[in-house]
């Protein structure tokens, strides 16, 4: 299978804040899940 070319530079500080705020966003995702898993909340 071929290769497809990238042009994505993982050091730049563009990358790397939006690399943060994904995974923040799954680390909230993984949190929200284990809730409903759990029943949802409290209530």
């Amino acid at each position: 299978m071929d290769r497809l070319p990238t042009r994505i530079d993982r050091g730049s500080d563009d990358f790397q804040s939006r690399r943060e705020k994904n995974v923040t966003l799954a680390e909230e995702l993984r949190d929200r899940l284990d809730s409903v898993k759990d029943g949802g909340g409290g209530k």
